[in-house]
């Protein structure tokens, strides 16, 4: 057996793609746009460079940042420049255009729908929507996100059929759109796969365009920046809506209206434009060639931008593959991380011992950096668990959001809400005062919840010989609507599927050996836990001998004596974590409370004496 400390060094694997110096004026808009005023050269530079001091770095910053049309120097220091600052002629056309393909990577996979929309002073002058034949299978989330019916597709041209309409419709008009880097990769990739020369339009990314006008701050994609700047976009994922959103954003961000000015001009919109069609964009999550480097464990993945700013924080039981799926799937249909595919710069890795110490590194730089693509985390969770209380003040069962070290007893997670409020009415309509939300008679309450808790936990009989007992006093008042009604209270009971939750008769306080599935070397991973706080975890080998309490007893006095502090101190924001961890339903995990290994080491003891 080897034991270590709760949160070792993890091994990290860094994989990034080489950029250019764009990258340093990328880093300098990030600090610019999080700052509320002005930064002096100083702090830019030290930001920037890294650098610590020095008057050689400040000046440097002229040449790297002076042409930079995001950005504007002030007696005060650095700033963002503002949209009245930069002027745009509309003299030029815009295409805007949205694809749909079977998958992220241009080289396995194909288009299947390209649509445009030509912005002409200001406002949409024309539409093109083209169907592809990619002569092979279309999933069917593309193929329902993009509105595309398999019979459509048989009948539909190939790219080399319908190259030449596409080309006319284009023209020489620089072309705009939400992920421009991985579209002019895909049209790239197509049109030298037919044997005919590339596109030569100039390429303007919008994700390029918004923070130099109005910051987003919620979860960035076309949808979100939509929103922000009053367009509808009621169809996301469908490149013809996808088009013609973003044709609008393109004319909120570019043309005048009766009230604003102009937002970009002349040489801060061409920059721009060749800025978007630079090959610095990288192309982190569509080329497949770091994945091999990438372990088949557990572990955490943090996605960064060019700025080396985190982006999204994710875990994974097994890194390759996870990381595999981000590769496989269309960024706008992969969990909604349309915004990722166009940030993204690169990808770091650390490797976990177990899934546990995997999801709590992951909560705690999701903590720690806030990533934009984190939103879910930071929404309100669902109730998926029913929280009982019998020594409560209140005596009481109801819903809960999470499982908290508070002493009650949860039952879950149920599959949805939706379930876990069923069987809080089932329950409710069997023990009515399990569910008091005021103190009438503790005692009668207090049975009430354990007699809840007991339903809930798999154990029927007292429920239905309860409901069995009323149907019998109704029929001899001769109530038959009673009868009627706890005779279908009975038979819905009957019907009613529990699954003892794994979380039921697991101490509230003392020490929880928890043993984690076997990892792909066989080995297991032991965790001490206590009150939603993991003390310490070790690694078992295969041939270990789990029937010997001793040696058990023996790895939680261990592991007790090396337990640790959490890294960050915080404890209440770990418990979440490690209690859901303990509710997920797993045939291969082992929950052991250490005072049952201790009596029953006694009891061994005792009866050999």
């Amino acid at each position: 057996m080897r034991s270590d400390a709760v949160h070792p060094a993890p091994t990290s694997a860094r994989v990034q793609q080489p950029g250019e110096f764009g990258f340093l004026a990328d880093r300098a808009v990030a600090l610019l746009t999080a700052s509320h005023g002005p930064v002096s050269s100083a702090e830019l530079a030290s930001h920037v460079f890294g650098a610590i001091s020095g008057e050689g770095w400040s000046r440097l910053l002229d040449g790297l940042l002076g042409n930079d049309p995001r950005l504007a120097r002030t007696a005060s220091g650095w700033t963002i420049r503002r949209s009245s600052e930069c002027r745009w002629s509309t003299a030029e056309d815009l295409v805007a255009v949205a694809i749909a393909a079977t998958g992220a990577d241009p080289q396995r996979h194909r288009l299947v729908r390209l649509a445009g929309s030509r912005v002409r002073s200001g406002t949409i002058s024309a539409r093109f929507d083209l169907l592809l034949n990619p002569e092979r299978a279309i999933p069917g989330y593309v193929a329902a996100a993009a509105r595309i019916l398999p019979e459509a597709v048989d009948e539909a041209p190939t790219l080399a059929q319908a190259e030449a309409p596409l080309r006319e419709f284009l023209g020489e008009s620089t072309i705009v759109a939400y992920g421009v880097a991985w579209i002019r990769e895909f049209l790239a990739v197509e049109l030298q796969r037919i044997g005919v020369e590339n596109l030569t339009n100039r390429w303007l990314e919008l994700d390029d365009l918004a923070p130099v006008l109005q910051p987003v701050t919620r979860k960035p994609s076309l949808r979100s920046l939509a929103r922000h700047l009053g367009v509808t976009h009621s169809r996301p994922n469908h490149p013809p809506s996808d088009a013609d959103a973003a044709a609008r954003v393109a004319c909120k961000l570019l043309t005048p209206t009766d009230n604003e000015s102009p937002v970009l001009v002349g040489g801060g919109a061409l920059s721009l434009m060749e800025r978007a069609g630079s090959e610095s964009r990288s192309r982190a999550l569509r080329d497949r060639s770091w994945l091999a480097d990438v372990p088949a464990i557990p572990g955490v993945y943090t996605v960064l931008d060019q700025a080396d700013v985190p982006l999204y924080v994710g875990k994974a039981v097994d890194l390759r593959r996870r990381l595999g799926e981000y590769l496989s799937r269309s960024f706008p249909l992969n969990r909604h991380l349309e915004g990722l595919g166009v940030r993204a710069a690169s990808v770091a890795v650390e490797v976990c011992p177990s899934d546990l110490e995997a999801r709590l590194l992951e909560a705690r730089l999701i903590r720690q950096h806030q990533p934009p693509f984190n939103v879910q985390r930071q929404s309100r969770p669902r109730a998926t668990y029913l929280r009982g209380a019998p020594q409560a003040a209140v005596p009481r069962l109801q819903l809960a959001r999470q499982v908290v070290a508070d002493g009650a007893v949860y039952v879950g997670p149920f599959p949805s809400e939706r379930a876990a409020r069923a069987a809080l009415v089932l329950v409710r309509a069997i023990y009515p005062q399990a569910c008091a939300r005021r103190l009438n008679d503790r005692v009668a309450q207090r049975r009430a919840v354990d007699a809840a808790l007991q339903l809930l936990g798999g154990q029927k009989t007292a429920a239905i010989a309860t409901l069995r007992a009323r149907m019998r006093a109704s029929a001899a008042q001769e109530d038959h609507l009673g009868v009627d009604r706890q005779g279908r209270l009975l038979r819905t009971l009957l019907a009613f599927e529990v699954r003892p939750s794994p979380l039921l008769g697991l101490p509230s306080d003392g020490e929880l050996l928890a043993i984690d599935r076997p990892l792909a070397d066989g080995n297991r991973r032991a965790h001490l836990i206590r009150a939603g706080h993991l003390l310490a975890s070790t690694s078992i080998a295969p041939s270990f001998d789990w029937s010997d309490t001793r040696r058990m007893l023996a790895i939680a006095a261990e592991l007790l004596e090396a337990a640790t502090a959490v890294p960050d101190g915080n404890v209440d924001a770990h418990a979440p974590v490690v209690l859901q961890w303990l509710s997920e339903p797993r045939a291969d995990r082992l929950l052991i409370p250490v005072a049952r290994l201790r009596r029953d080491t006694e009891y061994s003891t005792t009866s050999t004496g």
